[in-house]
């Protein structure tokens, strides 16, 4: 069995916010103060991981530090893994920096592992920093990329001498083994696993036994796979905050493209979407933005959330985003006419639009409700609802409705009816009138009705 194992370094820092990119910038370790991952102009400045906090900042003193978020690393591991997704199967989290693949099954599909590899890295991201290893068990393919062998081989002897350089320090093991073989002279795997097993319980725990087991493949190795989530949800923390909601367009972007590939990767879309806006000193605001049609393209959000932002002032300087999106449909590719264009994206567009910018109660629709009433019967909702289909049957009714209906003072000539109406009894709101249609001497048609009362009224006009 072959196994890929992806490493990435400064995850973390990789998926910050790039819009101050020109700046130093470190991931530190809250706790002891040192420096664990740095960006290119860090390193320029002689920045390194592991370099205290003190000095660092005494070498650079525009340096930008971040302290370091496990949960955030693990966050951006599921994104990776997703991506990954699209072109292979068997994938296991390794939080909060690991990705371990099973390679065997796929080689098959294309047609060998330089393609395989090819395919895997293409989907990477480009600014991605990741360092990779090939083995015939996990640990090992684990350990080989955590040394920066960049090793794509299923050649077994090329796998066992890197196996054989790797340094002792370098096991997944505590300081007080790795200092212990040194004592004795084992200073590389090599070396280690020339050893008779007997002669190593005698001076190791069972602990350590059982993880060099796994490593050289006497015992399997259990694999947790992953399973992509049924919804989206990504979180970005800026560098600096942010107080202006036209300048937040940036970083929401770069959350949109990732929105985008998930969407692709699971062949779904969605008609809404919801940004959470964290604050300094303020609660959490939430901006919701939807669309009249279900659409996948970033663009098209990205314009609608700009839309969305011109209407917020903000109460506080925004310090992260996170962009969630939980109402996935299936994706329905558009059939485009050969006769006539269609028109109905650009109306679709507009409503998005109108939507983005007034808000759901700012733009309604005429519907039909399910009433024989006509004051009930005929209502607004807001535009975003698709309305309920009918089953009443299709009557004559005027296109302009008087209200309230006025009395009728002049003589009709009734052309049709009567139409007896009787309802509205459950909610203490009857009516019970004969309607007609008639017309006018300047010939106008009017919808007219009498009460049990013998009182006449008009109610609307035909167009």
């Amino acid at each position: 069995m072959l196994w890929l194992y992806l490493h990435f370094p400064s995850l973390q820092l990789d998926n910050s916010d790039d819009q101050f990119s020109e700046l130093a910038v470190a991931i530190i370790c809250p706790r002891q103060y040192q420096l664990l991952q740095v960006n290119k102009v860090a390193e320029q400045a002689g920045l390194y991981p592991g370099m205290g906090l003190a000095t660092a900042a005494a070498l650079c003193h525009s340096l930008k530090a971040i302290p370091y978020c496990r949960r955030k690393s693990r966050q951006a591991l599921s994104h990776l893994a997703n991506r990954l997704y699209q072109v292979t199967s068997d994938i296991s989290l390794y939080p909060p920096d690991g990705l371990l693949f099973r390679v065997s099954p796929m080689l098959r599909i294309y047609g060998g592992l330089e393609a395989y590899w090819q395919k895997v890295k293409g989907t990477l991201p480009a600014w991605l920093n990741y360092h990779y290893a090939c083995a015939e068990t996990p640990l090992a393919a684990r350990l080989l990329a955590h040394a920066q062998t960049q090793l794509i081989t299923n050649c077994s002897d090329r796998i066992q001498q890197a196996l054989n350089q790797i340094s002792v320090d370098r096991l997944d093991c505590d300081h007080k083994t790795q200092s212990q073989l040194i004592k004795v002279g084992v200073r590389t795997v090599g070396a280690l696993l020339t050893i008779p097993p007997d002669q190593l319980t005698r001076r190791f725990d069972k602990a350590f036994m059982h993880y060099l087991f796994q490593l050289s493949g006497r015992l399997p190795h259990p694999v947790n796979w992953y399973q992509p989530p049924g919804y989206f949800q990504v979180e970005l923390e800026l560098l600096y905050e942010c107080d202006n909601s036209k300048r937040l367009a940036r970083p929401i972007k770069k959350l949109l493209e990732q929105l985008t590939e998930y969407w692709i990767s699971r062949d779904k879309t969605s008609q809404h979407i919801r940004y959470v806006l964290l604050m300094r000193d303020a609660p959490a605001y939430c901006l919701d933005v939807h669309a009249a049609e279900a659409s996948r393209c970033a663009e098209f959000w990205l314009k609608l959330t700009e839309l969305k932002l011109e209407t917020v002032n903000l109460p506080a300087p925004v310090y992260a985003i996170h962009l969630i999106c939980h109402q996935l449909q299936p994706y329905h590719a558009d059939n485009g006419s050969l006769v006539a264009p269609q028109q109905s994206g650009n109306v679709a567009i507009l409503l998005s639009r109108l939507l983005s910018k007034l808000g759901h109660e700012g733009v309604l629709t005429p519907i039909l409700k399910d009433d024989y009433r006509p004051e009930v019967r005929n209502a607004y909702q807001p535009a975003s609802k698709s309305p309920q289909q009918l089953s009443l049957a299709r009557q004559l009714r005027p296109s302009l409705l008087l209200s309230p209906p006025i009395p009728l003072m002049k003589k009709l000539r009734i052309v049709q009816g009567p139409e007896r109406l009787v309802t509205g009894w459950w909610d203490h709101s009857p009516i019970h009138r004969d309607y007609f249609i008639a017309t006018s001497d300047e010939g106008r048609w009017l919808w007219i009705y009498r009460t049990p009362d013998k009182q006449w009224y008009i109610h609307g006009f035909f167009s």
